[in-house]
């Protein structure tokens, strides 16, 4: 990220890396995939709302639902099937998803 926004400075580039990975967003993704209608929950949290539109999940358990999600993905299809998954969904700015590219292509990584 320092490479896409020299400018930039640490606390905002933290920022930045953090808003993209908290339960909030990571809540918002689900929400934005459906799955706030499709994960079940025990009859104690049945009406609670907990944010989730009546559902009883709170921002929580639903960022925690798509952690799951992404992590039966990398199960499954590996790193590159997340990257894949995720960036479909939270699509990043131009210049910092092609040094991104860029890095994965040049990388060593195979996780």
């Amino acid at each position: 990220m320092i490479a896409a926004y020299p400018s930039a400075g640490i606390a905002d580039l933290t920022a930045a890396r953090i808003g993209r990975i908290s339960r909030e967003s990571l809540s918002e993704l689900a929400r934005k995939a459906g799955m706030d209608g499709l994960v079940l929950v025990g009859k104690s949290f049945v009406g609670l709302g907990g944010g989730s539109g009546g559902t009883g999940l709170s921002t929580g358990m639903l960022g925690e639902s798509f952690e799951a999600v992404l992590g039966a993905v990398a199960a499954s299809g590996g790193m590159e099937a997340v990257r894949e998954s995720y960036f479909r969904m939270a699509p990043l700015p131009g210049k910092l998803r092609d040094l991104m590219a860029e890095t994965m292509r040049s990388s060593t990584f195979k996780g």
